[in-house]
């Protein structure tokens, strides 16, 4: 497992991690530097009064936070990750190990099954849903979207030893409201722990789904089967190669590129080189991009208006 650091200058903690470069982080405004060893030394010994100022270290240091109207973060949390090595040796025993292969085994098998009961459900004439019923399954998916973010922070902690999980909800592209975790240094890592790290939010949600299977065969409950479908849904979703969901970092992985929309947007200002998958892909993710600004503007001038009528 590879270690991240803690560093204070002049009452600024910053983090740094160590590869080929040294990766340093500032939590304060969310600022990351790749740098040398020489860059780390002057940090070190950095005095705000008598050390040479450098413009790009001292706005790493001191500058405000960078803000992104089409990934705006309303609200960023730290938990310390130090119980993290018991839910690991726990992960380790054999019994579980098992255990999580036959959940999954079970999600596969009973899936289509569940779905099936749910169509019939949905043509019959018995179809009763209450209320009260909106409160549970907004608590459910609020407990399913967090699950699924401690799975990729579970995951990446597995590869990289740092001391707080940070995460929270940000706004993309001006009506998406989403959940994140951060995970500043898995671009050092290898591909396959890459993917794993991506992958590892919907099979903590498939670990979810085989229990709420299990529930709903043994008890046919509507909310059961109402919450089940939401995490199925919640799934697909994140499946997903656009919209920087979690399969749209997996895709990137499979064409090579770090970020094919990056490129696309190079592509269209500058002109610059692009492969014809991140030239395909980009049209359709800019597509579904003004879909989501467009729908969501629809929807508050639609508000607005039966307000004024």
């Amino acid at each position: 497992m590879k270690e991240v650091h803690n560093l204070n200058v002049c009452n600024v903690n910053l983090e740094y991690y160590i590869e080929d470069y040294v990766y340093i982080y500032n939590p304060k405004n969310e600022r990351m530097l790749q740098a040398d060893q020489n860059t780390l030394e002057y940090l070190k010994s950095y005095n705000i009064e008598t050390s040479e100022k450098v413009e790009g270290l001292e706005r790493f240091l001191f500058g405000n936070k960078k803000y992104n109207l089409l990934n705006f973060k309303l609200l960023t949390l730290s938990v310390s990750t130090k119980r993290f090595e018991t839910l690991y040796k726990i992960e380790n025993i054999k019994f579980f190990k098992y255990l999580f292969l036959c959940l999954l085994i079970i999600f596969g098998t009973t899936f289509p099954f569940v779905i099936k009961e749910a169509y019939s459900f949905y043509n019959s004439n018995s179809m009763n849903f209450n209320v009260y019923y909106l409160l549970y399954i907004y608590i459910a998916q609020l407990f399913i979207i967090s699950f699924h973010e401690f799975s990729h922070y579970y995951t990446y902690r597995k590869y990289i030893n740092s001391n707080n999980m940070r995460f929270g909800i940000i706004i993309r592209y001006f009506f998406l409201l989403l959940f994140f975790t951060n995970v500043n240094y898995m671009r050092t890592l290898e591909r396959k722990q890459k993917i794993s790290i991506m992958l590892s939010g919907i099979v903590g949600q498939m670990l979810l789904g085989s229990l709420l299977a299990i529930v709903y065969f043994l008890s046919k409950s509507d909310v059961i089967l109402y919450v089940y479908l939401i995490n199925c849904i919640i799934i697909f979703i994140n499946m997903m190669p656009f919209l920087k969901l979690d399969g749209y970092w997996v895709i990137n992985l499979i064409i090579g590129s770090e970020d094919y929309m990056k490129n696309f947007k190079k592509f269209i200002l500058n002109r610059q080189k692009i492969k014809s998958s991140e030239l395909l892909l980009g049209l359709v993710n800019f597509i579904l991009i003004t879909a989501v600004i467009s729908s969501g503007v629809y929807w508050v001038f639609d508000i607005v208006r039966r307000g004024i009528n």
